[in-house]
């Protein structure tokens, strides 16, 4: 996990501040996605349909699934040093560029956006979160995360 200050939040606007382990996407978690959200559509979670009928030939993961994902892959790659509580406080934009399927990996890489000092050492955080599948490194969504930062 990299550590990382205000500071050089601050004064690196569109650098890259760290990349997750790769995740694997398994029907199992896509499953339970569904059963929490109520989300069943066939195209996530009827295999021999989503063989036969589906653009992708295979089921896929919901785009809501891979965003749920983030606060986990952000927590396993940085921490903002004197940063005691994090709020998410929302989305700026979300964009979901191309299917997931079952057995693919992924990984989140988090860009710096905008720094937005609020006062006694508290600021806001837009952090752009690109996330690829494995081998090909190929774009599956883009979402801009804003984040209060309290110390």
């Amino acid at each position: 996990m990299k550590m990382i200050d205000a500071g050089y939040l601050k004064n690196n606007i569109g650098s890259h501040i760290a990349s997750s382990p790769w995740f694997l996407v398994e029907q199992s978690l896509i499953n339970g996605f569904a059963d929490v959200t109520g989300d069943k559509q066939w195209i996530h979670l009827d295999t021999v349909r989503a063989e036969k009928e589906s653009p992708y030939k295979a089921t896929i993961a919901h785009g809501y699934l891979l965003v749920s994902l983030i606060p986990q892959f952000a927590q396993q790659s940085y921490n903002i040093e004197g940063v005691t509580t994090k709020i998410n406080y929302g989305l700026n934009k979300v964009r979901f560029l191309q299917a997931v399927k079952p057995g693919q990996k992924i990984q989140a890489n988090f860009f710096i956006e905008k720094f937005q000092e609020i006062e006694n050492g508290d600021f806001k955080l837009e952090v752009r979160v690109e996330i690829e599948t494995a081998p090909n490194k190929q774009l599956v969504c883009v979402a801009n995360t804003v984040v209060l930062c309290i110390s």
